[in-house]
This record gives C-alpha cells, structure tokens and sequence, in this order.
C-alpha cells in the first residue's frame, strides 16, 4: 500500500519525468540537445530522487529518458566543458564503471534497496552497450 507522504514525495518527480519525456520527444533527432536536457535533469536531484525517477522511468512512456538516464549517468557530476564520449555504447560503459565504482566505495553504508536499484541501472546501461 503506498502512504500519502509517498505519493507526494512521487508525484512532483512523475510530473518531472513527464515534462522530460515531453521536451526529449520535442529534440527527437538532437542527440546532444536530449544530453543536456537529461543531464540537466540528472544534477538538479540528489541521488535518493535520481534513484526514483530511474525506477519511475523504466516504464514505457518514459523510453528516452530512462535511456539517456543509462547512458549518462556517469556525467551528471561533471562540470560545464568536460568532453561526453561519443557513442551511446561508450557512455553506457562509462555509467557502468561508475556506478560499480560507487558501490564499491560506499558498500558497508549502502541499503539492499539502495544496491538493488545501482544493479537495475548496471543493467540498464548494460542493455545499451551491448546493443548494436
């Protein structure tokens, strides 16, 4: 059963998902301009919310978000300027490493939740590398 205090923290990241999705579809063909638009989404939450959203976005409305979301994750805490491999593959392994990296880096502290949703995203990113 899903509290009221759930529902409301989730609707305002459902209604951010929608406007993504919506502004994604919009760019359709800009493959950088849906980069900066997912990146900007990715550093605007912490990574609690992001985790959410992830979650949220593997339904089938949300289908380019919750792709950018596993190419570019890795990219969401860089500064302005830094070079984005080219190549959904490249990034996807670049999320990869980098959140096998933060496991790795704060395993004792990390909840089952918390693990199982990274592994989701690995996977996710996984999906997409492999395709050719």
């Amino acid at each position: 059963m899903v509290t009221a205090t759930k529902t409301d923290n989730i609707k305002p990241l459902i209604d951010r998902l929608n406007r993504c999705e919506s502004n994604l579809r919009e760019l359709e063909g800009q493959t950088q301009s849906q980069q900066e638009r997912v990146l900007a989404l990715l550093k605007e939450h912490p990574e609690e919310q992001l985790l959410d959203i992830f979650q949220l976005s593997s339904q089938p409305d949300y289908r380019l978000t919750h792709q950018l979301m596993c190419q570019l994750w890795s990219f969401k805490e860089k500064s302005e300027g830094e070079v984005i491999p080219a190549g959904a593959a490249k990034q996807a392994m670049c999320t990869i490493q980098y959140v096998s990296q933060e496991i790795i880096d704060n395993w004792p502290a990390l909840t089952p939740k918390k693990v199982s949703r990274l592994g989701i995203l690995i996977k996710g990113a996984a999906n997409i590398a492999s395709e050719k």
